[in-house]
């Protein structure tokens, strides 16, 4: 579960990276619109969504490990399981839509079919974001950072462990974070 929550840390790192590159893409749509040329300052990219790991709860689960528990406790772990399942899902729809939106890379070889298929892709992209950002990002409420997220995790005890990169992804990462316009 630490390890599960350093993989959402990561997700709520990339979240000011996400609303920058999807407001970027935004304008070159807009001066696509316009006819007037879009000049990048490098690749599109995408975020990086590494994989939330449940075997544990499902184990624990299925071999009646959690019977055992208080069922105060068993139902905050399996709430907590329940937003991971959901953001598991949601990241995966976002890594889908990033993956079409890197073919801007190659905008001088996209048709006007192509343009529209990436507005689109930039706008599930975008309604992803608004979706998952609020779950999972500190919001400010009379001063306090809230988090809902990780605030069930805290009453549990469990705290992030820091989400350990594959081997040039948070190479990636960094470069996603890069001005695009």
């Amino acid at each position: 579960l630490a390890a599960d929550l350093g993989v959402v840390q990561s997700r709520v790192d990339q979240a000011p990276c996400i609303a920058r590159r999807l407001s970027e893409l935004g304008s070159a749509f807009r001066l696509h619109a316009k006819g007037r040329p879009i000049v990048l300052k490098g690749p599109v990219s995408q975020p990086n969504f590494p994989h939330v790991a449940t075997s544990v709860w499902e184990t624990a689960i299925a071999d009646q490990s959690a019977s055992h528990m208080p069922l105060d406790l068993k139902l905050r772990y399996a709430a907590l399981y329940e937003s991971l399942y959901w953001l598991r899902d949601k990241t995966n729809q976002e890594s889908e839509a990033w993956s079409h939106l890197v073919e801007f890379d190659d905008q001088d070889m996209l048709t006007e079919a192509d343009w529209a298929v990436l507005r689109q892709w930039r706008a599930r992209a975008q309604a992803l974001a608004v979706k998952v950002d609020p779950y999972v990002v500190p919001v400010i409420s009379h001063g306090v950072a809230v988090r809902p997220f990780f605030g069930r995790a805290a009453e549990l005890g469990v705290k992030a462990e820091r989400y350990k990169y594959a081997p040039g992804s948070e190479a990636n990462v960094q470069a996603f974070c890069k001005p695009l316009l």
